[in-house]
Formats: C-alpha cells, sequence, structure tokens
C-alpha cells in the first residue's frame, strides 16, 4: 500500500482531540479556522497553486487544504489551542 504524504502528516500530528481535556469550544473553532487560513495561504503562495494553471490553481489549493484538515491539520491549531490555555 502507497502513503500519501497526507497520511503521513496527520500521523505525526500530536494528541487527537478524544485524548485532550475539554477545551473551550469557540477557542478550538477559532484555532482550527486560523491553521485552515494559513495552510491556504501556504499553498497559495507555494507553486501548487501556480502549476495547476490559472483557472484551476485556486481549486488545487482547496482541495489540497481540506484533505490536509480532514486528515487532522498540520497540528498548529492544537499547539495555538494549548498556548493559549496555558496562558489563561
Amino acid at each position: 500500500m502507497v502513503r500519501s504524504p497526507i497520511s503521513s502528516i496527520a500521523m505525526q500530528t500530536p494528541a487527537k482531540a478524544a485524548e485532550r481535556p475539554e477545551s473551550d469550544p469557540a477557542l478550538e473553532r477559532a484555532c482550527k479556522d486560523f491553521e485552515a487560513v494559513f495552510l491556504r495561504q501556504l499553498l497559495e503562495v507555494s507553486k501548487v497553486g501556480k502549476q495547476a494553471g490559472a483557472g484551476y490553481g485556486s481549486m488545487v489549493v482547496d482541495a489540497l487544504a481540506t484533505s490536509v484538515n480532514d486528515a487532522g491539520g498540520l497540528g498548529l491549531a492544537d499547539r495555538i489551542r494549548a498556548a493559549l490555555e496555558s496562558k489563561a
């Protein structure tokens, strides 16, 4: 079985939501939204969006960003949430 780069990213993410203590749902959503925006920006400025062609670049970026987020994200949301909760 061939592993995709996205599945390897998902395996490297920190503890899943079920393993973490309860956190504020609004904070959780804000952190995930921030990670999604960051990931889309990162993909847009990379060659990914430019190589797909003018008409399809944004669709490729959206598809990749959605796939990464669905696979557990990059782990930024968890780290941001933990940092913000430790400051509270």
